[in-house]
């Protein structure tokens, strides 16, 4: 890519009074006003960009010696001047920090800016400048009348129409008057925001020539109508609901609107609205028995079905709270878990038993295997329903110790986002909503209960059929779906070329949430299913799940996806690292309050403090604000880009990491002295790749097998890459930048061998995106960066190409391309129960012996 150099000028002139002020305070402070405004210039840019350590470029006459002073030629030096402004500064003191710094590089000016950048290393782009992309120049010369004998000479003015830099500052004076004009690149600015700019700048001038002792965190470039339109006109949420009933009542007052009607349907499996009002409340009084009270903590340990649904209304009935646990987790996981909570119940199903055999808790309760017991229990509903404030669920979270954090919600804000959905979808009695995200995933909640309060239907689908993306879409055909919510890639697979799509006739909306939509996926969709709309959902578990909708008609003209506005009575400001409010289009801290903001995270008081703070902006309101961590701005239209993780949290699928989690677990590994854990990207596939420092060498599948013992599949790295030494930024810290890249190499290369396997291997290189020529018909698709979206892709086009019928259960046990030979030349049928009989030894090994699990996965 090439830097465009298309620009344009704004001028401006400062006051007599102020220009006076500025000299007295240069004066004051034995500074000059080239170093005055270059601090005014550097907190400017500190303000616009968030960053503190910036680096600007100077011009330098550069005509050291006399002698040089009559010579003609171009004799300017470019130099870059760095500062680090630190909030809790006061001007005053960072004025001296740009003195020194100022002087000490004028004092070098003779080293050359071209060896500059070759002694840093800097590798050249041609998109930018190696060093800067900002410039200030402050022209203290006179007005010159040039002459030459016999010639005359006049000043000829034209348009300007470059910029060699993103923006230039240049300052003169005249008249008594400091002139400044800014240059900017138009391929990034507007004139109006570059207008708005010089008002910040001003704004600056006049807060330090004001109080020079001013703290940098306190100098406020927003004046008071602003921050109006950021804190009211953008917040403008108010909405009524049911905010003085619960969820249970409400669930209840429909189940007597509409006893006979269905509620839930899973597979051929209904259940009415009567019968699960019903046996909530009878296994809610079973669960009352064995000890079950208000405010108390209940794990859940189940597959995806009616009687999980059933499960989590009867703990809600009961004021107590449910908690998810993921039954493909660990079992040092789940044991977290279960002792984190204090668990004195935990509710399962007996297909889930052998892998429960070493827990230990005061009671199992397996709702299917128990079902004559609690269904004799009186039906009658509890008179005490739960209140806003009310816990009602914790979901556990990735977390940066090494250990998932627990986020605690209330009843309040679960009610409150159920009914966002509710009113910006138009949900009603005619609404079926497809169940497809796991129980432990926030937006489960608004998935399995809001069609529960206004009538509708409740589709629950198994993790099979949502591995077949076409198995699903016709079944949500069939079932007659309206609204489907899934995560971007997983829509990606869906619109795959190889996929035949129904009609989709009741569909009204599909959501996409969990990671950054893309442009082309949206025209996708659109050229599909033109009269579908789109909802782009944007939420942490902190807040109740989604606090944004973006819902599109059309793909929108812009190329980033917004996330939207904020849903009812939801509040949001985007911050500064001060604390201040940005301006529309500066990045910053995306920060929530409301009913929605969750009640902190479970015993851990210190970490709650730090993100769950009071409102700084309105104090009234009477709801706490949360700090997420997550970078966005303001569009000039009220909607919200998202902009990533200021920490080290990811997104992968929709699933939340924190990587320090994962680096906390492979520090655990026995040789490994440093590790560090980032995530990359190839060819739009995301994938993690775990980097190490080891005394001894360290053999990938045993550490494989030690983070599955502790971490979920999808939080184990694509790639494990030893390394002598971290490289750092000249600040000392991890150059995540300068990290190798994975290297698929042809080490234990096994060539392909027949027609089916070189088929295969373009199969592979194309999903994969790698060069046919690393692919070895032995290596395993997951260590080649494959995931399971990818297998999805993989059992479409082998299926096309073979004309095949392999199910995505059996592809997951098919990852070498040997395997899925084999299972072409010996039959489905053969091959399927094979496969089949081994994950299910593999599963049984995992419960009773988890070190018998890692000999498996060697033999395979």
């Amino acid at each position: 890519m090439i830097k465009n150099t298309d620009g344009a000028k704004i001028t401006d002139e400062l006051s007599v009074g102020i220009t006076n002020e500025l000299h007295a305070l240069a004066t004051a402070e034995g500074v000059s006003m080239f170093m005055l405004l270059l601090s005014v210039y550097h907190i400017l840019l500190n303000k616009l960009s968030n960053q503190e350590d910036i680096v600007i470029g100077t011009p330098a006459v550069g005509r050291l010696h006399a002698d040089l002073d009559d010579v003609m030629g171009m004799f300017v030096n470019t130099l870059p001047i760095r500062n680090q402004s630190v909030n809790e500064s006061t001007f005053q003191s960072f004025l001296q920090q740009v003195k020194t710094n100022t002087v000490s590089c004028f004092d070098n000016q003779e080293y050359q800016y071209e060896d500059i950048v070759e002694s840093l290393g800097v590798s050249r782009d041609t998109s930018r400048n190696p060093l800067f992309d900002v410039m200030f120049s402050y022209e203290n010369f006179d007005d010159l009348n040039l002459e030459l004998p016999g010639v005359t000479l006049n000043n000829y003015f034209s348009e300007h129409k470059i910029s060699k830099f993103d923006l230039t500052l240049v300052a003169a004076e005249s008249d008594g008057r400091l002139n400044i004009a800014f240059e900017y690149s138009t391929a990034l600015f507007q004139k109006e925001k570059i207008a708005q700019v010089i008002t910040y700048f001003k704004r600056i001038l006049a807060a330090i020539v004001a109080d020079k002792e001013i703290l940098l965190k306190n100098i406020d470039i927003l004046d008071e109508s602003e921050k109006a339109q950021l804190i009211h006109a953008y917040n403008d949420t108010v909405v009524s609901y049911p905010a003085d009933s619960n969820t249970v009542s409400l669930f209840e007052i429909q189940a007597d609107l509409t006893p006979d009607k269905t509620a839930l349907l899973f597979g051929t499996e209904e259940l009415s609205y009567r019968l699960l009002d019903q046996r909530s409340n009878q296994l809610a009084h079973y669960l009352s028995a064995k000890g079950v009270v208000a405010g108390q903590l209940v794990p859940i340990f189940m597959h995806r079905s009616i009687e999980m649904v059933i499960a989590i209304l009867a703990i809600l009935k009961l004021r107590a709270a449910y908690v998810p646990i993921d039954i493909k987790a660990p079992q040092d996981r789940i044991a977290y878990i279960l002792s984190d909570t204090e668990a004195k119940v935990l509710i399962t199903q007996s297909s889930l038993q052998l892998l429960l055999e070493d827990i230990n808790v005061t009671s199992l309760v397996y709702v299917d295997k128990e079902i004559d017991q609690w269904s004799t229990c009186i039906a009658d509903r509890f008179e005490m329903k739960p209140v806003a404030g009310d816990l009602v669920y914790m979901i556990y979270t990735s977390g940066s110790t090494g250990l998932p954090k627990g986020v605690l919600i209330e009843d309040g804000g679960m009610l409150n986002h159920l009914y966002a959905k509710i009113n910006d979808l138009k949900l009603n009695g005619h609404s079926i909503i497809a169940q497809t995200a796991p129980y432990t995933f926030d937006i489960s909640v608004w998935q399995i209960l809001c069609a529960l309060l206004v009538g509708g239907k409740t589709v629950i689908y198994t993790d099979e059929l949502i591995l077949s993306p076409a198995t699903l879409l016709q079944q949500m055909e069939t079932d007659g779906v309206t609204i489907w919510e899934c995560v971007p890639s997983y829509l990606t697979s869906v619109l795959s070329p190889d996929i035949q799509l129904p009609a989709l006739k009741e569909l009204t909306t599909v959501m996409v949430t969990g990671e950054a939509v893309s442009k082309n996926l949206i025209e996708k969709w659109f050229n599909t299913y033109p009269d579908k709309q789109v909802v782009n959902a944007y939420g942490p578990t902190e807040a109740s799940d989604d606090i944004c909708h973006y819902i599109m008609h059309e793909t929108p003209a812009h190329n980033t996806i917004a996330v939207g506005k904020p849903v009812q009575n939801t509040r949001i400001y985007i911050v500064d690292s001060a604390g201040n409010l940005c301006p529309p289009g500066v990045k910053g801290e995306l920060c929530i309050s409301g009913i929605g903001v969750g009640r902190g995270y479970w015993k851990d008081a210190v970490k709650t403090a730090k993100s769950f703070v009071d409102n700084p902006f309105e104090p009234a309101y009477g709801f706490r604000m949360y700090r997420t961590g997550d970078h966005a701005r303001w569009l000039p239209d009220g909607n919200i880009e998202y902009l990533g993780r200021i920490d080290e949290q990811v997104k992968l699928r929709g699933l939340r990491i924190e990587l320090g989690e994962i680096t906390a677990q492979m520090n655990a590994y026995e040789g490994i002295r440093e590790s560090a854990v980032v995530m990359k990207e190839r060819n739009g596939n995301k994938y993690i790749v775990g980097y190490y420092i080891a005394d001894q060498p360290i053999i990938v599948e045993d550490l494989k097998y030690f983070l599955g013992s502790k971490l979920p599949d999808y939080m184990i790295p694509s790639y494990f890459i030893p390394i002598a030494a971290f490289p750092l930024t000249v600040n000392g810290k991890l150059n995540k930048k300068a990290l190798p890249d994975p290297e698929i190499t042809e080490e234990n290369y096994v060539p392909p061998s027949g027609d089916i396997e070189e088929k295969l291997v373009d199969i592979w290189a194309t999903i994969l995106h790698l060069d046919r020529q690393v692919i070895s018909v032995s290596k395993n698709f997951f260590d080649l960066g494959g995931n399971s979206i990818g297998i999805i892709s993989l059992h479409y086009k082998v299926n096309s190409v073979f004309g095949t019928s392999i199910s995505v259960a059996d592809m997951f046990g098919l990852t070498t391309i040997t395997a899925i030979r084999d299972f072409l030349l010996k039959g489905a049928g053969q091959t399927t129960e094979e496969t089949r009989s081994a994950v299910k030894q593999a599963i049984t090994s995992a419960a009773k012996n988890l070190k018998s699990l890692s000999s498996l996965r060697k033999v395979n």
